[in-house]
C-alpha cells in the first residue's frame, strides 16, 4: 500500500508556484511532483470555485479502489482558501489504451477492447459513470500492463443508474478510438460490454448500440482532433 503524504506538505502544493503543468483549464491544473520522500506524484489543484475539487477527486479514487476498479491510488487531499489538491500516485506506463490501439495490430486490438468492454461493464454493474471515458483516460501500467482509468473526478454515482451516462460512457470510448478501428471491431466491443452486463435482450442491445454510436458522433462533432465514427448497422 503506497503510503499518504504528509498534511503540512499536501497544504504547501495548494501555493507552489509551478512553471510547466501538465495541463491547465479553467481554475484546475495538473503537474508532476516530487514529494519529500522522492517519490514522483500527480498533483491536480483547484481554486476557488474550480470543480471538480481535490475532496471530490479523492474521494471518488478511494471509493472506485474499494469496489476493486483499476484507478490510481490517492495520496490525499487538501484544501484552504487559496483552493484545493489532491495527490496521487504517478502510475509508471508507457502506454495510453489510445496509443496501443493505434500501433497494435488486430489481434491485440481485439484483446485490449475486450478488456476494455469488461472495465468499463464493471464500472456501470457498480452503478457508477465516469463522464469522460476517453481511450487516453486509461493507461496500461508497467510492467504488468493492467489498465488503470484515470481522470475521474467527474465519475459519479445514483441510487438509480441513468441510462443516458452509461451510453455517454460508450460513446465517449466509441469517438476516442483510432479512425482505422472498423466498424465491427467496434460493435464487437459494445457488444462484450452489453454481455458483461447482462442484457441480453436483443431490441435493448439494438438500442444501445443505436444510441451509442449515435452519441460518439456528436461528441466527435465537437472535439478538435480528428475523429470518426462509422454508423451503426446493428
Amino acid at each position: 500500500m503506497i503510503r499518504t503524504l504528509d498534511p503540512e506538505e499536501l497544504r504547501g502544493l495548494i501555493a507552489l508556484e509551478v512553471r510547466q503543468p501538465l495541463r491547465a483549464l479553467q481554475g484546475r491544473e495538473t503537474f508532476l511532483h516530487r514529494g519529500a520522500d522522492g517519490r514522483a506524484i500527480v498533483v491536480k489543484r483547484s481554486r476557488p470555485g474550480a470543480k471538480p475539487g481535490g475532496r471530490r477527486e479523492h474521494e471518488v479514487l478511494v471509493r472506485l479502489a474499494e469496489l476493486g476498479l483499476p484507478v490510481p491510488e490517492s495520496l490525499g487531499f487538501a484544501a484552504g482558501p487559496d483552493g484545493s489538491v489532491v495527490a496521487m500516485e504517478r502510475v509508471a506506463h508507457v502506454d495510453t489504451a489510445r496509443d496501443r490501439l493505434t500501433r497494435g495490430d488486430a489481434d491485440e486490438r481485439r484483446a485490449l477492447l475486450a478488456r476494455i468492454a469488461s472495465l468499463l461493464a464493471d464500472l456501470h454493474r457498480a452503478g457508477w459513470c465516469h463522464r469522460d471515458f476517453y481511450a487516453h483516460h486509461l493507461l496500461l501500467r508497467e510492467p504488468t500492463r493492467e489498465l488503470v482509468l484515470i481522470d475521474v473526478g467527474r465519475a459519479g454515482r445514483t441510487p438509480i443508474p441513468r441510462g443516458r451516462w452509461f451510453v455517454k460512457d460508450a460513446g465517449a470510448l466509441l469517438c476516442s478510438l483510432p479512425l482505422h478501428v472498423g466498424e465491427r471491431e467496434r460493435l464487437t466491443f459494445v457488444a462484450r460490454y452489453l454481455d458483461r452486463r447482462g442484457v441480453v435482450e436483443r431490441r435493448a442491445r439494438r438500442r444501445f448500440v443505436r444510441a451509442a454510436f449515435a452519441k460518439a458522433r456528436r461528441i466527435a462533432a465537437h472535439l478538435p482532433v480528428e475523429t470518426g465514427v462509422p454508423r451503426a448497422s446493428a
